[in-house]
């Protein structure tokens, strides 16, 4: 009985004295734990907020050397890079601008993770007071120290852009010609990054058509089938300037005579008759200016005639086994395209859109020269479609300057 007694009493004291442990070591160490860093974050920027508005640039400036230096880390980051770059330009710290587009990259970048700010409310008022107060003033006072034309006129953009002075098309023209003039800049790879927002389409891209036209035909095929409208409909694989294409354009004829088909079957005189020409093709972009593109296409059409659907083949017992076959012709002819409106797909992800639709008026040739209905007997003939269609397009975009 002495043994389990004892261990008990050990157990207890043990225990005891590990609560008593911890619970004075965790509280001694809570005692001495600040503020976390995202309060001191918050009210630093409001800190700073006040500063600004009363101009008192000395306590701004310790402010943020406070942040810079006790603060910010690889896990914190006190201001967006917006903010630190508007900060400097009113403080006239110009030298640390032109090195974060120099040196520091990430300065003038928003790095995911971590603990960022949660706000904007300090950004929109350095944005709109020193766009309405500050802006022709700190212009003059940069051009005012000798810096080289390049670096000039890189502190006159990234101004111009982080306070939406110009639309980005504008910001864009001109970083294009920042690019052209200085190439050789260190700023090159900042202004292509950082400013320029310009975006090009990526080689790939798909688009959906849909649309009507007419049939015309010639040969013995006409004999026995009256021309006919039909509808468009397509599906397109673009890559770079080359097209696969799968189009199915019905057309919608009837019988002019009784017509003898395979197994004893026959179609009777004005009958409508379904044409409908399932078409695999390769095409190429000879011609593309602004809204205007012309591509030629060839390739294979499988061709079916007047099959019966298993719904009609239920109210015709008779025709239960009755099957023509689909039949094979080349076919050759060109897209004709004007785009009518172009539209950017928004991205509520990031404030880029990464992707672009347009939507074009086509016109659409196409040529079979070999027709065959598989009647009795065959029925040979060319026939030339001609027809107007929709088309929407779809392209991924990618920054001009990767």
């Amino acid at each position: 009985m002495k043994k389990p007694y004892l261990s008990f009493c050990l157990f207890c004291v043990v225990f005891t004295g590990f609560a008593q442990v911890d619970s004075l070591s965790v509280s001694e160490r809570l005692s001495t734990i600040g503020p976390p860093k995202h309060e001191i974050i918050s009210k630093s920027r409001q800190l700073l907020l006040q500063d600004f508005k009363a101009g008192n640039k000395d306590e701004v400036n310790r402010t943020l050397r406070y942040l810079a230096t006790e603060i910010d880390d690889e896990y914190h980051t006190s201001l967006w890079p917006p903010e630190q770059l508007l900060f400097a330009y009113w403080l006239g710290h110009y030298s640390d601008i032109i090195l974060s587009g120099q040196m520091r990259p990430n300065a003038v970048r928003y790095e995911r993770g971590g603990v960022h700010p949660s706000d904007y409310v300090l950004f929109i008022a350095l944005r709109n007071t020193i766009k309405e107060n500050d802006y022709e003033a700190i212009i003059s006072d940069f051009k005012s120290m000798h810096f080289t034309p390049d670096v000039n006129e890189y502190l006159t953009l990234l101004l111009s852009s982080l306070l939406e002075m110009e639309s980005d098309d504008k910001i864009n023209e001109k970083a294009d010609r920042f690019i052209n003039d200085y190439p050789d800049s260190p700023l090159l790879d900042a202004t292509k990054k950082y400013i320029s927002t310009k975006m090009k389409r990526s080689d790939w891209a798909f688009d959906m058509q849909m649309g009507g036209g007419y049939h015309w035909a010639s040969g013995t095929i006409t004999d026995r089938l009256t021309q006919a409208g039909g509808i468009v409909m397509g599906l397109n694989l673009m890559y770079k300037k080359m097209i696969f294409g799968l189009s199915i354009i019905p057309s919608f004829g009837r019988t002019k005579q009784d017509i003898p088909l395979p197994n004893g079957y026959e179609y009777p005189q004005n009958l409508g008759i379904d044409i409908t020409k399932f078409t695999l093709t390769l095409g190429y972009t000879v011609w593309n200016h602004k809204r205007f593109s012309l591509s030629p296409f060839a390739g294979v059409s499988f061709n079916s005639f007047g099959n019966l659907s298993d719904e009609e083949k239920k109210d015709y017992p008779e025709w239960e086994n009755f099957k023509i076959e689909t039949s094979k012709s080349p076919v050759f002819g060109f897209d004709f395209d004007c785009v009518i409106a172009t539209m950017k797909i928004p991205n509520y992800y990031y404030d880029v859109s990464n992707m672009e639709s347009s939507c074009s008026l086509g016109l659409k040739v196409a040529y079979y020269p070999n027709l065959i209905a598989n009647f009795r007997p065959n029925l040979h003939g060319q026939t030339l479609f001609i027809g107007l269609s929709l088309k929407a397009s779809y392209y991924n975009l990618k920054k001009a300057y990767p």
